[in-house]
């Protein structure tokens, strides 16, 4: 699949289905495309290749291909993890103090 100045290949076995094969690769293509936003060139595809293969892994689990869409990928990948609020407002708290610690000592 040509994206501009980049190629996309999908490798596969010959019992797969060709039609589903193509229905992924093009769902790849706008995954990648919507991760890069702008165009896709080498340079953003390297800058943003953590959100493209986290954006391929829902696409694609244990080597078949999930029934998802673009909105729903996209919705998946933007998640908000509370534990990560909660391990990010620990963190912050913890500065604050050592802050507030720093300042008395002075």
């Amino acid at each position: 699949q040509p994206m501009e100045s980049l190629h996309l290949i999908l490798v596969t076995n010959k019992a797969s289905n060709i039609l589903e094969d193509l229905e992924t690769l093009r769902l790849l293509a706008k995954v990648v495309q919507d991760c890069c936003q702008i165009q896709v060139n080498e340079e953003l595809v390297l800058k943003n290749a953590f959100d493209i293969v986290f954006a391929f892994d829902e696409v694609i689990s244990f080597g078949h291909r999930e029934s998802v869409t673009l909105s729903q990928i996209k919705t998946y990948t933007e998640m908000d993890s509370h534990e990560e609020k909660l391990h990010q407002m620990i963190e912050q708290s913890k500065i604050n103090e050592a802050r507030e610690t720093a300042k008395k000592k002075q």
